[in-house]
């Protein structure tokens, strides 16, 4: 039996070595991979299947890309046709076609025009143009760029959404996104604008026409090293350290939010020399912030329910005395405003009605600073008979 089949075997091998011409032999006849590296010239479509061409050289190659096809950026990070620009540098790799000149059929697409540098960019906003959906960016330790944004990207300070309109030229950001090499182009996901808080005292107030806008000196205390340790042996041979004081200037807006210590709003005009504070906002040069808050750390209010009796009213027409059985108060300046209300039990009445002897209780906010209170109320009280008025006194 083993004889036969050797000498089958043997008979076949010679009958396909007489019609060796006629058997299939497509390993020997397949196309080898081909590599082409040039620039994307056309593009059929975003989504896959699409036709890319390609030029090399001189030679015009047209790309057959399918879902097959892996797709991937300069670094190899994974990519899709969506990120492809005309005029990339592009690289292919497949089978080339032995019926149609000059057309590749790709296994592998490279887009040698787009990377990701840790997919973040630090540096400063230079100029915007948010009609264009972009602005320009100097990242640090590179050449300037063109940031491009759309409906989805997303813009950040401080953890608040905040449009294109919002950023200001010279602040600081970080950009999250898709960097075109050779365009100098960045595609951003999200710009996150950085935020900086400094607390320190007033030293200068600069306002304009007694208002806003408005520039703060503020001088902050700041630990400097003087000597390093001497001897790693010795523990009396610590380093040294002495206060010195670093001015910042602080750009105050009408977009600014300005606070009281217990966060209740403020006015620039409440603002004093000496005063702490402190900014948050956003750097935009060498100890130079634009604030997005101020808190008046001085501005220590505290909610007014006080009662007494008028020693005096001012001719200004904004101020009165009133004396009062708090202690911490004593005779007390009570301040109004244009928004300050006049009540008795018949309605609503004005500052001229206010006398001397007249028993009032205000509702307002006590400033320490300044030792005044602010009036959003005053109450008439009931007439009384001399004796309590005598009391109060």
């Amino acid at each position: 039996m083993r004889q036969r089949i050797i000498t089958a075997s043997i008979g076949v091998l010679a009958l396909a070595s007489m019609l060796g011409a006629s058997l299939p032999v497509s390993a020997a006849t397949a196309t080898a991979t081909t590599r082409v590296t040039g620039t994307l010239q056309a593009l059929s479509a975003n989504t896959l299947p699409a036709t890319l061409t390609v030029k090399a050289g001189a030679t015009i190659y047209t790309v057959e890309v399918s879902s097959s096809t892996t797709i991937v950026r300069r670094y190899n990070g994974t990519s899709d046709l969506g990120e492809f620009l005309i005029g990339d540098s592009v690289e292919v790799r497949g089978t080339l076609s032995n019926d149609i000149a000059n057309t590749l059929t790709a296994t592998y697409l490279k887009n040698l025009a787009v990377q990701r540098v840790g997919g973040t960019f630090k540096g400063k906003v230079v100029q915007t143009n948010c009609s264009n959906n972009s602005f320009t960016y100097k990242p640090d330790g590179r050449v300037q760029q063109t940031v491009y944004f759309t409906s989805t990207t997303k813009f950040l300070r401080g953890g608040v959404k905040i449009g294109c309109a919002s950023l200001e030229e010279g602040e600081r950001a970080k950009v999250i996104g898709l960097w075109r090499r050779s365009e100098n182009r960045i595609d951003a996901d999200r710009v996150i604008v950085d935020m900086r808080t400094i607390a320190g005292t007033i030293s200068e107030i600069t306002l304009t026409d007694g208002g806003l806008p408005a520039t703060i000196i503020v001088g902050k205390k700041v630990k400097v090293k003087t000597s390093s340790l001497k001897s790693a042996t010795s523990d009396s041979d610590k380093p040294t350290y002495t206060t010195t004081t670093e001015y910042w200037t602080v750009q105050v807006t009408s977009s600014t939010r300005l606070f009281r210590h217990y966060m209740k709003s403020a006015s620039i005009e409440e603002f004093l020399v000496g005063d702490k504070v402190e900014v948050r906002g956003t750097l935009s040069g060498d100890k130079t912030i634009n604030a997005k808050s101020v808190r008046n750390s001085s501005l220590k209010l505290k909610r007014g329910d006080i009662q007494g009796t008028v020693l005096s009213v001012g001719s200004d027409g904004k101020t009165f005395t009133l004396r009062t059985k708090e202690k911490s108060f004593g005779d007390l300046r009570v301040t109004v405003t244009t928004v300050t209300k006049y009540v008795d039990e018949n309605g609503l009445r004005s500052f001229a009605d206010i006398s001397v002897g007249d028993r009032l209780k205000v509702l307002g906010a006590y400033a320490t600073n300044t030792k005044k209170l602010t009036a959003e109320r005053v109450f008439f009280k009931d007439a009384q008979d001399e004796a309590s008025v005598e009391d109060d006194e």
